[in-house]
């Protein structure tokens, strides 16, 4: 199972220069506004910014370039000893390439340089175009404040004008757009106009946009059966039940006026594993990726990358 922990600012059409991505594994990506980083105040100008090393002239710049493409190959990673020395001498001699590897050595050191104030993140690091390397740690330090934040200050949603809409609730799924602090007929009505369809059945999601991961997401099978799903925690837990309409509206009703016992409404099943499982799995790995590194940096062991 793959675990990346990146922060980066390579651009992408649909990006602007002041964003910057924070990856836990594949599937958890999300685009991060320098602005986001300010404000949650993860950023310092105490550190000073050290010089990057620079090409070793006994390599030429033709030479440097080939050794880079060589090493970032995944074959050459799976290669043995002897394998990757043939490799090697098939675009160099082998001095020239240890010369290479130190230079490297050299400069991810540099790149990784952390901040002098604990917590932190030097600013200089988000320049563009200058290679800076976020390390795990300072990823981790940039979800978890993330998460953080998240808890105190819900997600605002900006109008075309550019107004700034604070939503309490959020009915959505398959419905012709979203509408914002709905009332229980109003949501009542979206179920009621997916009973009867011939295709695959449809659904509506309502999100409590000022709670960290809650939401009722109902699928109806006919006018009298409906499956239900309850979102919520942190770390997130999801429970699913098939349940009557009398039941399917008392959770809907509890859910928009924030009623508790929303679990003693039915029996639940808990798909807390099937659903998050992988998710929290890599956030273990990223943690266990952070603790070993540290471990074996301090008895000069290797680090994994």
């Amino acid at each position: 199972m793959e675990c990346r922990l990146i922060a980066r600012n390579w651009t992408r059409p649909t990006l602007t220069d002041n964003e910057f991505e924070v990856e836990i594994a594949e599937k958890c990506s999300r685009w991060v506004p320098l602005e986001t980083l300010e404000r949650l105040e993860l950023l310092e100008d105490d550190t000073p910014e050290p010089k990057l090393p620079k090409r070793p002239k006994n390599l030429s710049k033709s030479l440097f370039e080939q050794f880079e493409k060589l090493t970032q190959s995944n074959l050459f990673q799976f290669l043995t000893a002897d394998g990757r020395e043939e490799r090697v001498k098939q675009v160099g001699s082998l001095e020239e390439f240890e010369c290479y590897q130190l230079y490297q050595a050299n400069l991810e050191q540099v790149q990784q340089v952390r901040s002098v104030v604990p917590g932190k993140i030097p600013r200089f690091k988000f320049k563009r175009k200058k290679g800076w390397l976020i390390t795990p740690e300072e990823c981790i330090l940039i979800v978890e404040r993330l998460f953080e934040d998240l808890e105190t200050n819900p997600p605002e949603i900006r109008t075309p004008d550019g107004g700034v809409l604070s939503p309490n609730m959020v009915l959505d799924g398959m419905v012709e757009e979203p509408i914002l602090n709905p009332t229980v007929k109003q949501c009542l009505s979206a179920i009621d106009m997916l009973i009867g369809d011939d295709d695959e059945p449809g659904m509506i999601l309502l999100i409590d946009e000022t709670v960290l991961n809650s939401m009722v997401i109902v699928t109806p099978f006919s006018e009298t059966e409906f499956e239900v799903e309850f979102l919520m925690g942190n770390p997130p837990q999801q429970f699913r039940g098939e349940v009557d309409r009398p039941t399917m509206e008392a959770i809907v009703t509890a859910f928009v006026h924030r009623q508790p016992g929303i679990l003693e409404m039915t029996d639940w099943d808990d798909i807390s594993e099937e659903m998050f499982a992988e998710e929290q799995t890599m956030f273990a790995l990223a943690k266990g990726f952070v603790a070993f590194n540290d471990f074996a940096a301090a008895y000069g062991g290797y680090r994994i990358h």
